[in-house]
């Protein structure tokens, strides 16, 4: 079985409510976060966050206030399906945040979004491993920034 390594990033934004993280509904019918696997051209986890990030919301390095690698790892095996071999992902996990509101541009990848606190987000994404993932994502973002 081959592995795919990536990155997951938690996408933060301050409101008047307090901080709220991004997620994505999946043209595929789940809910997710902006997350990808890396290429061989990104010389780093942390350019595979930048280059997800831009496809993904169109947001470029200039649009965050903060990009940081948490520690965490999010592992899962992903079964496959008739097009796809069955496969274990390891994703390292990122922090952002977004200075002022800037504007989100979605990619194909997702039909709707939404800025969520962290309960709201834990309920909304469907696997089990993600939502103890935003669990600790939103932990390490609280040590690292005031939330």
């Amino acid at each position: 079985m081959r592995t795919r390594k990536g990155v997951c990033i938690l996408l933060t934004r301050q409101t008047e409510n307090g901080p709220k993280g991004f997620v994505g509904k999946s043209s595929r019918g789940g809910w997710k976060l902006v997350q990808g696997g890396r290429k061989k051209e990104d010389r780093s986890f942390r350019q595979t966050a930048l280059r997800e990030l831009k496809e993904e919301t169109g947001l470029g390095e200039e649009d965050l206030e903060f990009l940081e690698e948490t520690g965490l790892k999010n592992r899962f095996r992903f079964g496959g399906d008739r097009e796809t071999e069955p496969y274990r992902g390891i994703q390292r996990c990122f922090i952002a945040g977004m200075k002022d509101n800037r504007k989100i541009e979605t990619n194909h990848e997702f039909r709707e979004h939404s800025f969520l606190c962290e309960k709201e987000m834990v309920e909304r994404v469907d696997h089990i491993n993600l939502e103890k993932m935003v669990e600790k994502m939103w932990s390490e973002a609280r040590k690292r920034h005031s939330f």
